[in-house]
């Protein structure tokens, strides 16, 4: 469960209404279907489900940082 405020779910409501976002690591334009809404320092790592650490970002940087993510816990534990 996210410790937080429901940051996540307000913004994916705003980007959802403005029928897409910039992506935040790209700066790319993307309709809402290819966004996703992440948080900056992930939740799985400790990370708060807070304004200040969730962004939009589009599927493809998206998926790059989550893998990285992964990767970089695997090598640590």
């Amino acid at each position: 469960m996210a410790t937080g405020d429901g940051a996540a779910q307000r913004l994916r409501r705003s980007v959802n209404a403005q029928g897409g976002s910039l992506c935040g690591a790209c700066f790319a334009y993307h309709p809402a279907p290819m966004i996703r809404i992440d948080h900056r320092h992930a939740l799985f790592l400790g990370g708060l489900d807070v304004d200040e650490n969730v962004w939009p970002m589009c599927v493809r940087c998206h998926d790059a940082k989550s893998r990285a993510e992964k990767a970089a816990t695997r090598l640590t534990t």
